[in-house]
């Protein structure tokens, strides 16, 4: 399912706004104690429960680390990309964009890219073999709405690459928070859920990929110190791979990203 839906990834629905630079972390042979281990299980079981009574990651702010985005921004580390070139020339719009800019289009990303595994897994056949059509990810209204957007289209002879205004920017944060938005409609109605495919999907995904363990990553991270100790792992079910990090108010999540979308 994880190749498959990767194949299908919009341009602007990328991980990458969330994902340090490569060089930035290394895996390193220490082991997580029990203690630490069992902690960062119940934080991730805490995030993947509010994520299915809210559906939405804004609602999760508290149990981010402080300022995450401004540390990024600071520190450069704060580029959106498509297809391997920077999502924006290089003028002075990226300086421009405030803060709560980029946190709104980090959440409504994170916040489709779930929603779209959840519609997915509710009405998807074949999940390891089969590559699926946008329409197999998004209901009727909202491939149209994205279709509509020349920068998140499928395939449109208008499609663009490269948000170059603010305005450009707000009009597409605008349009997945509205797709986002009408999926949770969807889902009042027809909860995932509670059909049999998506039972059957999820028991074919977990016995095809087991759970991993809690493993640690060192290195260096915008806005932590050299050598900070990273806990690496995936909720249960496996939508959401988390990054996290110790602080003074216990473990807190540095990245989020939906699984099959990594």
């Amino acid at each position: 399912m994880r190749r498959a839906l990767c194949l299908l990834t919009l341009v602007l629905l990328s991980s990458h706004t969330h994902t340090a630079p490569a060089a930035a972390l290394q895996f390193i042979a220490e082991q997580p104690t029990e203690q630490e281990a069992r902690e960062a299980r119940e934080v991730a079981a805490t995030f993947m429960r509010r994520m299915q009574e809210t559906r939405d990651i804004a609602t999760l702010k508290d149990m981010y680390v402080a300022d995450l985005v401004r540390r990024k921004l600071e520190t450069g580390q704060f580029m959106p990309s498509a297809s391997g070139s920077s999502l924006f020339s290089r003028t002075d719009s990226e300086r421009e964009v405030e803060v709560r800019e980029w946190d709104r289009l980090s959440a409504a990303q994170v916040n489709l890219n779930y929603l779209r595994v959840l519609y997915y897994l509710a009405n998807g056949h074949e999940l390891f073999t089969h590559e699926p059509t946008l329409s197999e990810l998004c209901p009727p209204e909202v491939v149209a709405l994205l279709n509509a957007n020349p920068y998140l289209a499928e395939q449109s002879p208008e499609k663009k690459y490269k948000i170059e205004t603010l305005e450009e920017l707000r009009g597409v944060i605008a349009t997945l928070e509205r797709a986002a938005a009408l999926m949770r409609q969807r889902f009042v109605k027809q909860p995932p859920e509670q059909t049999e495919r998506y039972g059957e999907n999820v028991r074919e995904w977990a016995a095809k990929e087991p759970e991993e363990a809690v493993y640690i990553q060192t290195g260096d991270w915008p806005g932590f110190p050299k050598g900070t100790r990273f806990f690496r792992l995936r909720t249960t079910p496996e939508f959401f791979d988390l990054t996290l990090v110790r602080t003074g108010e216990g473990m807190k999540v540095v990245r989020a990203t939906v699984y099959p979308f990594n």
